[in-house]
């Protein structure tokens, strides 16, 4: 009996989820990313929902590594498939994403409606910078600040500053 198409398609995705997670737990960010490229390109002969659960783990590795950029892209992405505006992990790294980007003012109604909806369970295993702005609506002083923010303050950009950034980190 031959493989249906679909689930020959699936097992080969999920051979290079696989191999991304097992790349990314070796610290081989290059590979876990080149594995994950090669399931994003099996995507549009899947299933949307595969689609989510991989360009998903793209977002979050990419948000790891610090791309917040490319990850904001994946995770606009992923709100554009069938359940990704539903999915709280996709609404919660695209919120994260925004405010490493320093766009507070699109980060916090989102942060706010996953507070209310999830509570601090939802923001447990993440740096407390982001249940702080969830909760108040504003960063906690003497932590880590917006990535992007500091990077547009060291190279001169002063078109969006918190009032509460130190002058040094």
């Amino acid at each position: 009996m031959a493989v249906p198409p679909l689930m020959n398609i699936v097992t080969r995705i999920e051979v290079h989820m696989d191999q991304a997670q097992q790349c990314w737990q070796q610290a081989d960010m290059s590979g876990a990313f080149t594995a994950l490229r090669k399931a994003i390109v099996l995507l549009p002969e899947a299933q949307p929902v595969l689609a989510l659960g991989v360009l998903g783990r793209y977002g979050d590795y990419l948000f790891k590594n610090r791309q917040f950029a490319d990850a904001l892209d994946v995770f606009r992405q992923c709100e554009m498939l069938l359940s990704g505006k539903q999915n709280l992990f996709i609404q919660l790294r695209l919120a994260q994403c925004l405010v490493e980007r320093g766009q507070l003012n699109d980060a916090l109604p989102l942060l706010k409606a996953l507070w209310k909806q999830e509570g601090d369970n939802l923001f447990r295993e993440d740096d407390p910078k982001y249940r702080s702005l969830a909760k108040t609506g504003r960063l906690p002083k003497g932590r880590s600040y917006p990535t992007d923010l500091l990077e547009q303050r060291r190279n001169g950009d002063n078109a969006f500053l918190l009032p509460s950034l130190p002058d040094s980190q």
